[in-house]
């Protein structure tokens, strides 16, 4: 699936216009204001080829780069991401379905 992006620095929802990103951006935030509400704090990530785990909230310069590309972020990168993200909470991570 190839992302739709506006040529200017923004963030992650500014960049991304595609609407499948959209759908399932407002879908986890929803997940995730639902769960404060509950105690339980959920923290929204987006993905990014480029740089791999980002605050929906950290400005960035667009990029051509899919994740199948050779240059895109390495799953051991992603690793160290989510051990650092991870590193001070009980969490649970959810991936949607294949």
């Amino acid at each position: 699936m190839q992302s739709r992006q506006t040529r200017h620095p923004g963030t992650g929802p500014v960049l991304y216009t595609g609407s499948t990103f959209r759908f399932c951006l407002a879908i986890v935030e929803r997940e995730a204001a639902l769960s404060d509400t509950a105690g339980t704090h959920a923290r929204v990530m987006i993905l990014f080829a480029r740089h791999g785990l980002l605050d929906p909230d950290t400005e960035i310069t667009p990029y051509e780069r899919t994740m199948t590309a050779p240059r895109a972020v390495a799953a051991w990168q992603l690793a160290d991401q989510l051990a650092v993200l991870t590193a001070d909470h009980d969490t649970e991570i959810v991936t949607p379905p294949r």
